[in-house]
């Protein structure tokens, strides 16, 4: 049976409002958890999400191949002006391949398979470069706790 299971989704074009920093892969560990630690305090200062939100998202659209934005996001309403370091951002709807994760500790491994094992086995489609790779957190979501990631696709 395979640890990290993965299955198309269309995702909606979806508004975000959230912080972001700027990273390399080399420093993920650090950046993107402190980021987070940054971003929890000040999520009540957003708008409130619309009915049926679902969760906190973590964005990453890479800059070069080795350096890329992390965002720490949630689903928000109509965003007007939004406090300073605070920013709003549309995650572009489109078919996106979904991996399950079991828990944080297996983050890395979840996206090696995605995207060395599954992505290149796949005949009809391959991975798009131009849209962002991103986590979907449950509201209630805790470490030990199961969420997705997501990798935009193109049909071949």
């Amino acid at each position: 049976m395979n640890a990290f299971p993965v299955s198309r989704l269309d995702v909606p074009t979806t508004l975000l409002a959230g912080m972001s920093v700027v990273t390399c892969l080399e420093r993920t560990s650090v950046d993107c958890p402190a980021l987070w630690q940054s971003f929890g305090p000040r999520i009540v200062e957003l708008p409130p999400p619309p009915a049926g939100a679902s969760g906190a998202y973590g964005i990453s659209v890479m800059l070069t191949d080795t350096t890329f934005e992390y965002r720490a996001a949630v689903e928000t309403g109509p965003v007007g002006s939004l406090p300073e370091g605070l920013a709003p951002f549309t995650l572009p709807g489109g078919l996106y391949a979904q991996c399950t994760v079991p828990h944080l500790g297996a983050l890395q491994d979840a996206y090696r398979f995605l995207f060395e094992t599954w992505l290149p086995a796949q005949e009809d489609c391959r991975y798009n470069p131009d849209a962002p790779t991103f986590e979907r957190y449950p509201p209630d979501w805790r470490l030990e706790s199961p969420f997705t990631i997501h990798a935009g696709l193109l049909l071949r």
